[in-house]
């Protein structure tokens, strides 16, 4: 084993010496590193590091003994699924502005130097050599034994580097202007200044000479250069890609639109940290055409990356790293996730290890470990695809599968409900839709027509089926066909069927007798056809890849291209009104078309949407915009050129709190109002309904069958959540007190309490539906007591309310300890300071019982059973365990967890919110932690624990104080037995028993 344990002075001294030293600076492991340096908790924690991983057998469960140096007396152990840490850091000259690493060795940009560091799995980064420049550097690029540094000083130094010990500055040249990006491939230099390129000739290091240059249609923020195209990172339009194969002829070859701030491209893949919209991945097997491949979209703003082996490792504006399993580039996955207390400034990723620059910092992040299945981000709040404008939102209907199209003919809604076929729902009443019958399909059920008494189905990749549903209680396929591509859109005119089918293109059936479709046509359009629309013989076809296609079907066996139209998106959906063609874009949002003339289409408007565009409705002046992640965006479009953003619904945001019950989530999602899931499958939350508060949800709390919202300025809304598919407002009520900004709510019976933290309670008498008096008192948290008294979190300390009459509520009882958080439970009272940590009471007698020091900030409490649940910005969730409420022990934290505020639990699960998802949490079994003699621990751990790498962390109570050991235990599947009885074993016996003929030698 090997303990690493350095006290911050030595961490935070900086590098001395010559222009070339080999000093080796301080070095410090541990997750907290951060912590040191930021708010210099000195001597708070130390961590340790193994040199072997002890295993448990994941079937039979079973103990381990584990070495861990330093163990405080009287420290409490608990052991935490894994997940990355920081192993090691270094100090630097200044500000890192650039890592690489070639051939086992970081290279970073510090300060005006150049620092090289040795690296060795195990061991802490070894500085080799350092070169002192003029002016700090700001950009950094290394190829062919040298480095190219850009620096403030106004110059582009390089440097021979093939000797890491030995760094030699070998050539200067001039620049005129900052660089923003810099690149070095196959004896060029590419460097961009704004919205300029130029390019210099370095095929002779030490004489770099100009050689071109090219205007950029914006700034570029990072740059990569593969096999003849320059690829750039353009933060306000897009990525701009550029066929520079020839110098002095470059030319624009492709673009991808998006708020792009860095790319990695390697072998045809680009990876783009596309800001809001997060990681998007494309193909640029083909640079004139970059088409999408997929994207991950629940990580923030995402600001810089870094790609090694398949792997990609984000930054985000939430200072978290994220690593995505990117090996299978069509569908990444997150695989895990450090939350940093310090935003990182660069990134550089080499075999799961994050090299990261923090500031005047080199942190070494370790990824490698499996993580244990028990954190998930959670699901969001968008998917929207297809839909038909009706009214006003009266109801929510929820199908067996999940919704992919609909059309709506009189008092029914037909559903195209994927994998669960055409779903048919009488909307009569449309508060109280049902459903009336349903058909199976062989593939998955998309979109649809009606013509007559036929409904014609786009089944993906089970071709396309004609349905009769002139008896809706009964209806049934009539006729199907088979489509080469999947079908995802159909439409019918004059008895002909023009099918959407992917790769496949446009195919066109005959549909005259519906029980028996023939194909008598197929268009090919260079791409995957997605929603076609048919107006005076004319099909608008949307591709994916290459836009919009018009094609003149006035003989349908024989389809002709008069015109195509290419988008700087996906082209997925297509609406027509006039003269104007509204196409969803997907990434790009919507853009519009003037399809006057059909010949020569032209883009004349669009509007960037929050989420990625699916497909539109026009009625009257708006578009309805089905934005998937993003919900649904309302645009005006009385100036089709200019199209303006009136309003969004569902639009997803920060869950604000959440409350749990009966397989249910309530969540308070700010402007989105109360959102409910389904959580009866923790790992897989299902949106069930939502409902507008008119105002900024950010409490909710449930009492009986009612969800009471607090919505700031919106007052307090009060929810019948009798069903949880279809919740109904029941009133909002008037809140009268000074400000009204409501951002707190409790319940006991018929008395509500909404609160504004800043100027005092009203007490509302939900059955009169009055408020009865205000409780004039500033406070920071409150709590409905068992016993009808509410407990307030006041200035100075606890106040303990008595509404015996709820006309004039009076403090009983005080006690002058400060809280942040309150709550109770029977004879239990919880508080929770900064400074005192969480502390038991006799709620009776107001004396203490036990405390705990978590030594980080908690942001919510919950008490269950013999367990209290605290949400912390470093550990995420804490168990505790108080049995005896004198002694609280730490049974288990879960830090994939962190950054989220407020919990709720439910089963053998804990939902937590924070962020824009709902986080869950699978609590673990018990595991029991002992210690021993010389620094031994044996873990007892049962059956079944959940497959991965485990922390082992020791926590003071007292003091705070806590040492974390990273990979301390690996919970593993069994190693496969050899068979006892072999085939040449099998072979002899049958050979003894004259069943095959003896070998003949």
């Amino acid at each position: 084993m090997v303990r690493i344990l350095t006290d911050v002075s030595r961490y935070r001294r900086h590098l001395k010496g010559a222009s070339v030293s080999l000093a080796t600076p301080a070095f410090l492991s541990g997750i907290f590193l951060l912590r040191f340096v930021c708010v210099a908790l000195l001597g708070m924690f130390s961590a340790a590091v193994l040199a072997e991983m002890p295993s448990i057998n994941h079937k039979l469960g079973g103990s381990a003994s584990i070495r861990m140096g330093g163990l405080l007396p009287g420290a409490q152990l608990a052991l935490i699924p894994g997940g990355p840490y920081l192993q090691f850091g270094a100090a630097l000259n200044g500000v890192a502005r650039s890592i690489a690493v070639v051939g086992g060795h970081a290279y970073v940009a510090s300060g005006g130097s150049l620092l090289v560091f040795g690296l060795t799995p195990a061991s802490p980064p070894a500085l080799l050599a350092q070169l002192h420049g003029q002016g700090d550097i700001t950009q950094m690029a290394l190829y062919g034994g040298h480095a190219y540094l850009a620096d403030s000083a106004g110059a582009l130094r390089v440097v021979d580097v093939r000797d890491p010990q030995q760094l030699r500055q070998i050539a200067s040249y001039p620049l005129t202007q900052p660089l923003s990006a810099l690149r070095v491939e196959q004896g060029r230099a590419y460097l961009v200044s704004g919205e300029q390129l130029d390019i210099l000739d370095v095929s002779q290091p030490q004489s770099p000479q100009r050689i071109a240059g090219f205007a950029l249609p914006g700034k570029a923020a990072a740059m990569r250069v593969a096999e003849g195209y320059a690829y750039f990172a353009l933060p306000e339009v897009g990525l701009n890609i550029l066929d520079v194969r020839d110098p002095h002829n470059i030319r624009t070859a492709g673009s991808f639109r998006g708020e792009v701030h860095d790319i990695e491209v390697v072998q045809g893949v680009a990876y783009l940290a596309n800001g809001a919209t997060g990681l998007t991945i494309l193909d640029i097997t083909e640079p004139q055409a970059p088409r999408w491949l997929s994207s991950i979209n629940r990580t923030g703003r995402i600001l810089a990356l870094s790609h090694d082996a398949g792997y990609v490792a984000l930054i985000n504006d939430r200072q978290e790293i994220i690593l995505v399993d990117a090996r299978k580039p069509k569908l990444p996955k997150i695989a895990a996730l450090y939350r940093s207390e310090c935003p990182p400034d660069t990134i550089a990723l080499t075999q799961k290890q994050v090299l990261a620059g923090v500031g005047p910092h080199l942190e070494v992040i370790n990824f490698s470990g499996p993580v244990p299945d028990a954190v998930d981000i959670g699901a969001n709040f968008g998917g929207s695809r297809r839909a038909v404008i009706r009214d006003r939102h009266l109801g929510v209907h929820h199908t067996p599968g999940s919704p992919k199209g609909v059309v709506v003919r009189g008092d029914y809604a037909y559903v195209g409900d994927d994998d669960h076929g055409l779903q048919v729902v009488d909307i009569s009443n449309p508060k109280r839709p049902r459903k009336v019958s349903e058909v199976a399909t062989p593939g998955l059920a998309y979109s649809m027509k009606l013509s007559g008494d036929y409904l014609y189905l786009a089944d993906h990749r089970g071709g396309f089926h004609i349905i009769s549903v002139a008896d809706v209680a009964h209806p049934a396929i009539v006729g199907s066909a088979q489509t080469a591509g999947k079908a995802w859109a159909v439409e019918v005119v004059d008895g002909i069927a023009y099918v959407a089918a992917d790769n496949a293109g446009l195919l066109v059936f005959d549909v005259s007798d519906p029980s028996q479709p023939k194909q008598i046509a197929a268009h090919a359009l260079g791409g995957a056809a997605e929603d076609v629309v048919i107006r005076d013989r004319l099909a608008y076809v949307a591709s994916f890849e290459t836009g919009m296609h018009i094609l003149d079907i006035s003989d349908p066996q024989q389809p002709r291209t008069i015109s195509s139209l290419a988008t700087p998106g996906n082209a997925r959906g297509i609406e027509l009104d006039g003269n104007i063609a509204y196409i969803a874009d997907w990434v790009s949002g919507i853009q519009i078309a003037d399809i006057s003339d059909p010949a020569q289409p032209r883009l004349i408007g669009s509007l960037d949407t929050a989420g990625w565009s699916w497909g539109v409705r026009v009625q009257g002046r708006h578009a309805y915009v089905l934005d998937w992640w993003g919900g649904i965006a309302v645009l005006d479009i009385a100036d089709p050129v200019a199209p303006v953003l009136a309003g969004a619904y569902h639009l997803r945001g920060t869950t604000r709190d959440v409350a749990v019950r009966d397989g249910y989530a309530y969540i308070a999602n700010g402007s989105n109002g109360l959102q409910i899931f389904d959580v009866n499958t923790p790992q897989n939350p299902i949106w069930m309904a939502g409902v507008d508060v008119g105002g900024n949800a950010q409490s909710v709390w449930l009492e009986g069958n009612t969800a009471y919202l607090a919505a700031g300025e919106g007052g307090l809304l009060a929810v019948d959540v009798s069903n949880p598919f279809e919740p109904q407002k029941i009133r909002r009520f008037a809140v009268q007190a000074d400000g009204a900004n409501v951002d707190l709510v409790r319940a006991r019976g018929k008395l509500v309490f909404a609160a504004d933290r800043q100027h005092g309670v009203a007490v509302i008498d939900a059955t009169a539906g009055q408020q009865t008096a205000v409780y004039p008192s500033k406070i920071k948290d409150m709590w409905p007591a068992d016993d009808g008294r509410l407990l307030l979190a006041a200035q100075d300390g606890v106040e303990v309310v008595s509404l015996g009459d709820p006309a004039q509520p009076r403090r009983m009882r005080y006690l002058p300890q400060r809280a942040e958080l309150v709550r109770a439970r029977g004879n239990l009272l919880v508080l929770y300071d900064k400074t005192s940590g969480i502390t038991l009471y006799n709620y009776s007698t107001l004396k203490r019982l036990g405390r705990f020091n978590p030594a980080e900030e908690i942001f919510d409490i919950q008490i269950s059973g013999n367990r209290l649940y605290a949400a912390g910005n470093l550990s995420g969730l804490l168990v505790l365990d108080i049995s005896n409420v004198r002694y609280p022990v730490l049974k288990t934290a879960y830090p994939s967890a962190s950054g989220t505020f407020r919990l709720s639990k439910f089963a053998d699960a804990v939902f937590m919110a924070g962020k824009e998802t709902l986080t869950t949490v699978r609590l673990l079994p018990d595991v029991a932690s002992t210690s021993g003699t010389k620094g031994f621990i044996t873990v007892n751990a049962p059956p079944k624990l959940p497959l991965g790498s485990y922390h082992l962390l020791a926590l003071d109570p007292r003091s705070g104080k806590r040492l974390v050991q990273y990979d301390a235990l690996r919970v593993a599947m069994p190693a496969p037995k050899s068979p006892s009885f072999s085939m040449r074993d099998l072979e002899r016996v049958m050979r003894e028993r004259g069943l095959v003929p003896a070998l003949q030698h």
